[in-house]
């Protein structure tokens, strides 16, 4: 979230935040003459603005449903005071002038489930039980199940829904966040990372909270499971390395994607570099595993990776070209390339028979034939449906492709799924502020 408003002798304040995978941060920067001043850290919070009875509302996390205040001098760039809950379901807030707050309900809240959609997007079953919210779906190896992250605000752990019957399971109980989570080939357990460590685990269905880690990354600050092939040979991964250490192992070829460039950071110092692709070799028939680079951190933004079904290639989205747009790779050779849109895309999805590529663009859902017979040959993308809200975040994703051209999307349950504008009067004299 951004904001700016003028404070007086010619000069403005801007105030933002920044989500990365560790935290999320509000800054202030006082702007003069169209030069910018050195960003003033605010705290851990969201979608920061500021009203004009001397208060800084924000959300602490950018999952959370909670709208906070807190008191905010102007003067020092500084917080005073303590923090106080204005809305306990809020999104998006502006304020008028005089002061009026307006906001709308919080996409974090209420009921969801899980539903089969047709290539016309028509309901045509449900899955699962419904739960508090629910993002990134992925279907089983054997499409009997579906993995996805519940919960609220950042109290999200790994569950299982039933394809079949109304079941749900719970598959993490602790209060580690998780980053990444695949399924294994044989759809009995999922590989999982987490924020705080740069082991990969797998978890069996089966064991409940038992698990084994199968790959620990030491020169790795954080380390993501993007896909793993049906032969189990190779896992596809992202990972943060230092700028010591970006480059140094594996060698990926020219025209394999790139993601986030070493930069200044929001803080103003050197930051990390970004995430580079890379992916897990099994080494011969036992459980070990070997890191190899695909490609190296670069000047792009490379999101949302898929292996396609046979191993042979991966698709995913990258800003190279300004916006969002699609692109497959070789896998794991990396040495051929095709752009899939020119007109913006993200979350690249295979069709489980590997002769569709399903991608959105804005809020449509658009498919790409695929003829693997003689290398690689792709159609013209055309619009199956839209939606008002496809429900996705950075981090997860908003549907996942099944057989005979289904799809599983997450909606809102007992409504239209849309936000109701909220206004508020003298929130702040209700609270017993000046």
């Amino acid at each position: 979230g951004i904001s700016c408003f003028s404070v007086g002798n010619g000069e403005d304040l801007l105030l933002y935040s920044v989500h990365t995978w560790e935290s999320d941060e509000i800054f202030a920067r006082r702007l003069r003459d169209g030069e910018a001043g050195p960003p003033v850290s605010l705290g851990e919070g969201s979608e920061p603005t500021y009203s004009s009875t001397g208060h800084l509302l924000y959300r602490p996390e950018w999952m959370g449903s909670a709208l906070w205040a807190v008191e905010f001098s102007i003067e020092e760039t500084a917080i005073e005071g303590e923090p106080f809950v204005v809305a306990q379901n809020a999104a998006s807030a502006t304020v008028s002038a005089d002061g009026t707050l307006v906001y709308v309900d919080s996409p974090f809240t209420g009921t969801m489930g899980l539903e089969w959609l047709d290539q016309n997007g028509r309901p045509v079953g449900s899955i699962g039980k419904p739960q508090p919210w629910i993002v990134g779906p992925h279907l089983s190896p054997s499409g009997d199940q579906v993995l996805v992250t519940a919960g609220t605000g950042r109290d999200l752990d790994l569950w299982i829904h039933e394809t079949s019957r109304p079941v749900m399971r719970r598959l993490t109980f602790d209060d580690e966040e998780e980053t990444g989570a695949v399924w294994n080939p044989s759809g009995d357990s999922v590989l999982v990372s987490t924020r705080d460590s740069t082991d990969l685990r797998l978890i069996s269905l089966e064991g409940g909270r038992a698990s084994r880690v199968i790959h620990s990354d030491g020169e790795a600050t954080l380390i993501i499971p993007e896909g793993w092939s049906r032969d189990g040979r190779y896992i596809l991964v992202r990972r943060r390395v230092s700028e010591a250490r970006s480059g140094s192992s594996g060698g990926g070829a020219s025209a394999a994607p790139s993601s986030v460039p070493s930069k200044r950071d929001a803080r103003g110092e050197r930051g990390a570099r970004g995430l580079e692709v890379g992916y897990l070799a099994r080494q011969g028939d036992d459980e070990a595993f070997e890191y190899r680079q695909f490609s190296p951190a670069g000047p792009f933004m490379v999101d949302d990776l898929e292996l396609s079904p046979d191993g042979r290639h991966v698709a995913y989205q990258s800003n190279e070209a300004g916006a969002p747009d699609i692109y497959v790779s070789t896998f794991p050779e990396g040495d051929r390339r095709w752009q899939v849109t020119t007109g913006g895309g993200r979350l690249p999805r295979w069709s489980p028979e590997g002769d569709y590529l399903y991608f959105l663009n804005e809020q449509s859902l658009m498919a790409v034939s695929v003829d693997t017979s003689d290398g690689l040959a792709l159609g013209v993308p055309r619009e199956l449906f839209s939606r008002d809200r496809f429900w996705s975040t950075r981090r997860y994703s908003a549907y996942d492709v099944g057989p005979a051209g289904r799809f599983v999307l997450p909606t809102t349950l007992g409504g239209t799924g849309r936000q109701h504008l909220r206004v508020a009067l003298h929130w702040a004299a209700a609270f017993g502020e000046p």
